[in-house]
């Protein structure tokens, strides 16, 4: 077929010192790119969890005991109900 020479697929590899030099570049890329996103993930929760707070505490306020109690023992059946489906057992 092809002759070592005319091998186009041959021609269009790079050599060994142009790969090694990439390497530590693309691993500094991606682990920046890694920590960025862990921060921005833990942010979020944060942001979420003083969010679910603040509500938490304004329904507590704006309820009877009565009431709010009734709304905890939903919101622990939702609760379990949604670790159950992310368990992938519902």
């Amino acid at each position: 077929m092809y002759s070592d020479n005319s091998c186009v697929e041959c021609r269009k590899l790079p050599d060994e010192n142009s790969i090694t030099d990439e390497v530590p570049s693309s691993v500094a890329s991606l682990k920046s790119r890694a920590v960025r996103g862990g921060a921005i993930l833990v942010v979020a929760r944060l942001v979420a969890q003083i969010f679910q707070w603040s509500v938490t505490l304004f329904v507590a306020r704006w309820l009877s005991p009565e009431d709010y109690g009734m709304m905890t023992s939903g919101m622990i059946f939702l609760g379990l109900a949604d670790l159950f489906a992310e368990a992938g057992l519902g």
